[in-house]
């Protein structure tokens, strides 16, 4: 009974102007005169009407009710909101509500179906050094230049795995300004100090006396992962340069090079190419992919030429002139 008086008084404009037709009508029969009999049953006619009327109305009225009151239970998304109203401009709505809902759960499940393959693959590499030390616990092999090896890869595999963590993140910090960026890569070369010696790989650096307008600790990033790449696929005994053309990085090296099939698709996740099969203890198919997602948000283009047995040039396209100035000039 309650729903029904809720339901009236919606409706109490609707039946407050009926009842004013109804008053109208028997108004203008008393003033011609006319006979009331007529009157009475034209009313008992419109009543009928009326009553079907009322009883589908009430009838739709209940149902999106009992919908609605469904909605303290579960989630209001589950509900087809579409049934809720014959309104064509509340339906087209709603529809376009239920397309944005099911595009946000398909990018979601995507999201967490690139995480979830991501992390697989990033447990499977992290697990060889962690068995590479256990052997060594196991052979008495306490020689201090391999340890120092196994923990440099567990120390990058976790640098890794942060640095796709806060990229994905909504609330990545990117935090641009203006700094040296000389300082920068010699950060990235002493962390590499000890697989330079390891290989005997010669590094001619050539300082770029630039400032660069961007994110240092994430330029940082790039850099570290270009020359983790460098020093991975060089032969004992080459050379990696690392010198500036203009506003330009360049990172070059004499190692293994990539053919022109594998040059198109190494950013792409997962990717390890001609050289990951032959290493595949040591390629991941992660480490450009990073590279190339964190340089698009830093929004640095990055060009990366090769040839198989010639080495690969790394060309970082760090910021216009207007943001980039000598220190020469200064």
């Amino acid at each position: 009974m309650r729903i029904f008086l809720q339901y009236c008084s919606e409706r109490k404009s609707f039946l407050i102007f009926c009842l004013w037709c109804a008053l109208i009508g028997a108004l203008l029969f008393f003033l011609y005169g006319l006979q009331f009999e007529a009157y009475w049953y034209g009313m008992a006619l419109c009543g009928c009407g009326a009553v079907f009327w009322i009883g589908s109305d009430f009838s739709k009225y209940y149902r999106t009710h009992a919908l609605w009151k469904r909605c303290a239970d579960i989630h209001v998304l589950d509900l087809d909101l579409e049934q809720t109203t014959d309104d064509p401009d509340l339906q087209s709505i709603f529809v376009q509500i239920a397309l944005e809902k099911n595009h946000l759960i398909s990018a979601f499940e995507q999201k967490s179906m690139e995480q979830s393959d991501y992390f697989a693959t990033w447990v499977h590499q992290v697990k060889l050094p962690v068995s590479a030390m256990r052997l060594m616990l196991a052979n008495h092999d306490m020689n201090e230049k391999d340890w120092k090896q196994q923990i440099f890869s567990l120390e990058r595999y976790l640098s890794m795995v942060l640095a796709y963590l806060r990229m994905t993140s909504e609330s990545s910090d990117y935090i641009f300004r203006e700094f040296a960026l000389d300082p920068v890569v010699r950060k990235a070369i002493r962390m590499f100090s000890t697989q330079f010696i390891y290989k005997k790989i010669r590094l001619d650096f050539q300082e770029t006396h630039l400032k660069v307008l961007s994110d240092e600790k994430w330029l940082q990033f790039v850099i570290e992962q270009i020359l983790s790449n460098a020093v991975k696929y060089s032969p004992a005994g080459s050379m990696i340069r690392i010198c500036s053309i203009g506003s330009d990085l360049i990172i070059e090296d004499e190692g293994c090079g990539i053919s022109k099939s594998d040059l198109k698709r190494i950013t792409e996740k997962g990717y390890t190419g001609e050289n990951g099969r032959l290493n595949s203890s040591e390629s991941s198919g992660l480490g450009l992919y990073l590279v190339y997602s964190i340089m698009r948000k830093l929004n640095h283009p990055i060009t990366i030429e090769s040839e198989p047995q010639k080495g690969t040039k790394v060309i970082l396209h760090l910021q216009d002139d207007s943001f980039v100035r000598n220190e020469q000039e200064m």
